[in-house]
């Protein structure tokens, strides 16, 4: 059954793998050769990494971007995305500030968050060997998108309900560790199996703690989600901080699908590090600072000293539950001025302490009732106030937000059997297919009348 399904649902799709016996060879001289400061650009070194690491364009075909319910598309969008993750680490090694922040919006990284970032990989990734096993550990990182390696692991697993692609991607993980999913099938980047057990160990540590940092800088995920990151720091503390610096590089090769430009084979980038200013590295900051303070053991002492400080950059402080549920709210709109987050305070204190928005905000998954996560949250705050044919004011258009997410906070309680939301964890719903849709629309008042529909199975949201 097993090696049926990864002849039939993934060589069918991927005929003809080469494994190359040299590409541990390649790719430890690549790394050496950035570790040594031996490489002249950002297009050598791409060109590099796609010879060392083959599969950041050969796995990523087939994409399904962002949402189980989304149409799969063929696309290289994520091999944009993972190549532009390998630029930002090639200008970090090569000191290359100006090209890290080119075309960033202000305020741009500042020379001092750089210098920090620059210095913590030189310190922390210091060796081919290091670095090797981190450029392997982002080489795979999106895999779980690809629609026919989705395929092959819900066959080879027996797990058809496998939906988030971090999941999906663990799955794969394990079955490479019970010696399921081997080299030559093609499935798992070549570099995967080059390291030794001990650096693929780290790397399933790090998936194991179903942790994702981009959710807990944006507040996207409760306090349950932090279960996890703090089991692996008290047992194995370097696979929990190396999964961070790993996210990090991923975070910051963000919108490389669209700037970065990939054609016959070689890379080059139009633009920096877009997303990666200097607003969301001192947030990225200041969470990992929370996140490996030994003092802070729960995940509630943890979440509430990010939020805490994310409050206190806008002005306020988390006193209770209508503090809360507004400090998580600033950072799903990705607020850090004073102005916005103060207006996102006076929205949530002018609302009925015990209406249903605030309660869900506050949640924690921890208690004895699982909370939903609004997956691309975000994004949806972003869409709504970035909206380019809508006139509503800023005050406004957080306030449709706030009425767009407590209706999916409805939709998934109602979708969900009763018995299937008690016990700790969460119920994540993406809302991809939501953001898109509120691009489409004339005006964004237009979201205050629509419903939203709830798949039963996978949770994703759709308006009606």
């Amino acid at each position: 059954m097993n090696n049926l399904s990864v002849d039939s649902v993934f060589r069918a799709s991927q005929e003809n793998v080469v494994v190359e016996k040299d590409l541990k060879a390649k790719g430890l001289e690549l790394a050496a050769n950035l570790v040594n400061n031996k490489i002249s650009t950002v297009e050598e070194f791409l060109d590099g990494v796609i010879d060392a690491h083959p599969h950041v364009i050969k796995g990523y075909v087939g994409t399904v971007f962002t949402s189980p319910d989304a149409a799969p598309k063929n696309s290289d969008d994520e091999a944009k995305r993972t190549l532009m993750s390998f630029a930002a680490l090639f200008w970090i090694y090569t000191d290359n500030y100006e090209a890290f922040k080119a075309g960033q919006l202000a305020p741009q990284i500042s020379l001092t968050n750089f210098n920090s970032l620059r210095d913590h990989y030189r310190k922390n990734y210091d060796t081919a060997e290091k670095l090797h096993a981190k450029m392997a550990m982002l080489e795979g990182h999106d895999l779980g998108k690809v629609l026919k390696f989705q395929d092959a692991i819900r066959a080879m697993t027996g797990k058809a309900h496998l939906v988030d692609h971090d999941e999906i991607y663990l799955e794969a993980l394990i079955l490479a560790r019970e010696g399921r999913i081997k080299r030559e099938d093609g499935i798992l980047p070549e570099s995967y199996f080059d390291l030794d057990v001990q650096d693929q160990e780290m790397i399933f540590l790090g998936w194991n703690m179903r942790f994702n940092t981009g959710q807990f800088t944006q507040f996207e995920c409760p306090e349950v989600c932090i279960d996890g990151y703090l089991d692996s720091r008290a047992k194995n503390p370097q696979a929990a901080e190396n999964f961070v610096d790993h996210e990090r590089v991923d975070l910051q090769g963000v919108m490389g699908n669209v700037h970065l430009d990939l054609v016959d084979g070689h890379a080059k980038p139009k633009q920096g590090s877009l997303l990666y200013n200097d607003e969301l590295c001192t947030a990225h900051n200041a969470m990992t600072s929370a996140l490996n303070n030994l003092s802070l053991t729960t995940p509630k002492a943890v979440y509430m000293n990010y939020l805490q400080f994310r409050a206190n950059l806008v002005g306020f402080s988390v006193t209770d539950a209508v503090t809360y549920a507004a400090g998580r709210l600033v950072g799903m709109c990705r607020f850090f001025a004073a102005a916005k987050g103060q207006a996102v305070l006076s929205h949530v204190q002018s609302m009925d302490k015990e209406c249903n928005l605030i309660k869900e905000l506050n949640v924690t998954g921890k208690d004895g009732q699982k909370a939903v996560l609004p997956y691309y949250v975000p994004q949806m705050f972003v869409n709504i106030l970035g909206h380019k044919a809508s006139t509503a004011t800023l005050e406004r258009r957080i306030e449709i937000g706030c009425i767009v997410l407590d209706k999916l906070y409805k939709a998934v309680r109602a979708a969900v059997p009763a018995e299937n939301q008690t016990g700790n964890g969460v119920l994540s719903s993406n809302m991809w297919l939501i953001c898109t849709a509120i691009n489409a629309e004339a005006n964004v008042e237009n979201l205050v009348s629509k419903e939203i529909v709830i798949n039963p199975v996978t949770l994703a949201a759709t308006f009606a």
